[in-house]
């Protein structure tokens, strides 16, 4: 969520921040799988890859899967 935020002179710093997050977002899962928030995290990731670097389809898939394990893993704590 950090490196999501942080300010970018160029495109180009911010589009690699985002892929950089969405890196920890995913290794956050790994770690735990279990973990509702992380989940929602990389839900948020795969949301700002989609807006921020290509509007490609499929991420937005990612981002719904992954915001449904989040609910999954919420209810079942």
């Amino acid at each position: 969520m950090v490196l999501r935020m942080e300010k970018s002179s160029s495109l180009s710093d911010k589009s690699n921040n985002v892929e950089e997050g969405m890196k920890c977002a995913k290794e956050a899962v790994e770690m735990d799988a279990k973990d509702g928030s992380s989940w929602s995290v990389l839900g948020n990731a795969y949301l700002s890859s989609f807006f921020s670097i290509t509007q490609n389809p499929s991420v937005l898939v990612l981002c719904k899967s992954a915001y449904a394990q989040a609910v999954r893993k919420w209810h079942i704590d």
